[in-house]
């Protein structure tokens, strides 16, 4: 086998980012997977205003989702704002807020599974928590969980995912699965059984990024903040740039970027960022 090397022409160099995807299939009994049955006003210790662990997650659920647009923010309107929550801002579909109510169930997915996020409209879970008959739900692709064949309890004037039907929310990009409906199923089995007994289906993401010479995957975990990206050389830009889009994905402030070493002369097609460099080369 011959091979034939040549140097790499800086002025050719092209970024590429592509997004991937794997399907997983995971069930109640995997330690990881936690599932909480939540309740509002729970306290393990009432003298102290202690909340017990359902009730910890209940107060979870309303600070970080449903404040906005939820009836338990209603008689405060200063509450009623889309920077109160994590939820999706679409205005054209929008994540539905209103049924948020003092029972429900919640999954948390370790991030180790979905990546960046859990791909839209890629979740389902199957629960048979209930002898009587299992649950089946599926989300539409923009926040909103709605049961699968099954109208029993909804309108059929609307969509089935609509602000009427829907049965719970999902936040792709930090893996929390909130079931909040309390009305039933089926005739026999109600939403609030969800939690026991479940497989969950789902599609992980995770962005490759590419150039002619490497090929990079980057991960941040989630969070909040004021960041500072540090990097030893900047060339193309194309690395610089995928950690400042993944960070800010992540939920992150860009203060500002600060590099070493600064190759001007290379050609930076599509970079806009401002960078603070300690050597410059031109």
């Amino acid at each position: 086998m011959a091979y034939v090397f040549k140097g790499i022409d800086k002025s050719k160099i092209i970024n590429e980012s592509t997004k991937v995807h794997k399907s997983f299939s995971l069930s109640s009994s995997l330690d990881a997977i936690s599932s909480v049955k939540f309740r509002s006003a729970s306290y393990s210790d009432t003298s102290l205003n202690k909340l017990s662990d359902v009730g910890n997650h209940w107060h979870f659920l309303m600070l970080n989702f449903y404040l906005s647009g939820s009836d338990k923010a209603s008689a405060d309107k200063k509450y009623n704002y889309s920077y109160h929550t994590n939820v999706l801002k679409n205005t054209q579909i929008p994540q539905h807020l209103n049924k948020f109510y003092s029972s429900g169930s919640v999954i948390y997915i370790p991030q180790k599974y979905f990546g960046e996020d859990i791909k839209p409209g890629s979740f389902s879970i199957v629960d048979s928590s209930d002898s009587n008959g299992n649950i089946e739900i599926k989300d539409d692709g923009f926040g909103n969980l709605y049961p699968v064949n099954n109208r029993h309890s909804q309108s059929a004037d609307t969509s089935i995912s609509s602000s009427d039907n829907y049965v719970g929310n999902i936040f792709y990009n930090l893996g929390v699965v909130a079931f909040t409906e309390t009305g039933s199923y089926s005739g026999s089995v109600n939403y609030t059984s969800i939690g026991d007994n479940f497989t969950i289906n789902f599609d992980s993401t995770q962005t490759i990024y590419t150039t002619e010479y490497s090929i990079d995957k980057l991960q941040i975990k989630p969070g909040k903040g004021k960041v500072i990206i540090v990097d030893d050389v900047l060339a193309t830009g194309g690395t610089l740039k995928a950690t400042n889009e993944l960070c800010q994905k992540a939920g992150y402030e860009i203060i500002d970027n600060i590099v070493l070493i600064d190759l001007q002369y290379i050609p930076r097609e599509g970079f806009d960022i401002g960078v603070k460099s300690f050597i410059q080369y031109e």
